[in-house]
């Protein structure tokens, strides 16, 4: 519901920061591109993981090439009973679910890290719980231009305590190297082969005591927001542009189709 939103913004001739998903449809998406493009404003789409400091610490080791290219990524969004916490609009089939509303953030690592786009998606969503339409567990399957492929496992149904390192993580395997990294905890590499060894550490989030107002929770907000500033003061493209967000959206409801379809989808 992003849409007529960002349009108007566009029409007004002011930037735009956009929560992700950037839109419910591809469609939607390109209607905000070629808006902004026509009244010559920037874009920009919250995915506010890349600037969390342990993933930037990642991206920052894969642009040196110490690991040279990906071969395969696994990551994972899981939220150890975590459905029942989520607003019910978010439960309900119309209004997409967590694959779309969370698991969007692991599709856009998938291209960020990679430095591709993403081909193919084959996906298989589910609930165990009955109560609930849209789906509580996803696993997708993709394939990436650059060669690489990847394994998603998003879900909110796992039991308590759940698993250590989960929240929001990845592990690549690239030519050189491996990296294991812990969003919220701690971000290792081993190079040529070496041993493991920690590149940056996310301070804890006092998600008890200070909430999610907590400053170092919303340093990634504030480095995102930032940058956009900077690029349109400096008159360049912003660091996540509407592209990013547009490109997320078009592989997570690919998923969907696959869901449905039983089939592997390709994106044009």
């Amino acid at each position: 519901a992003h849409a007529d939103q960002a349009i108007a913004c566009a029409e007004a001739g002011k930037h735009i920061l956009i929560e992700k998903p950037m839109a419910s449809s591809v469609e939607d998406c390109d209607r905000i591109l070629e808006a902004c493009d026509k009244h010559s404003v920037h874009s920009t789409i919250a995915f506010s993981q890349r600037t969390r400091v342990c993933n930037r610490a990642a991206k920052e080791l894969l642009d040196s090439g110490k690991l040279g290219k990906i071969h395969h990524i696994r990551t994972c969004q899981t939220v150890p009973g975590g459905m029942p916490n989520l607003p019910k609009w978010q439960m309900e089939k119309e209004n997409l679910g967590t694959l779309f509303g969370h698991a969007i953030h692991n599709f856009d690592a998938v291209r960020w890290l990679t430095g591709g786009e993403i081909a193919t998606v084959y996906a298989k969503c589910r609930s165990t719980d009955p109560a609930v339409t849209t789906e509580g567990t996803a696993d997708v399957l993709m394939t990436v231009d650059t060669g690489a492929t990847a394994y998603l496992l998003c879900s909110f149904q796992l039991p308590k305590p759940g698993f250590p390192r989960s929240g929001y993580a990845f592990q690549a395997i690239c030519e050189n190297g491996l990296l294991d990294i812990d969003a919220y905890g701690e971000a290792r590499a081993s190079i040529g082969g070496g041993e493991w060894e920690t590149i940056a550490e996310q301070e804890p989030i006092d998600w008890q005591g200070k909430g999610a107002l907590d400053p170092v929770r919303l340093e990634s907000y504030s480095l995102h927001i930032n940058d956009f500033i900077s690029s349109i003061l400096e008159g360049r493209p912003p660091a996540i542009t509407g592209w990013d967000g547009r490109q997320a959206v078009a592989a997570a409801l690919a998923a969907y189709i696959s869901n449905e379809s039983g089939e592997e989808v390709r994106l044009s």
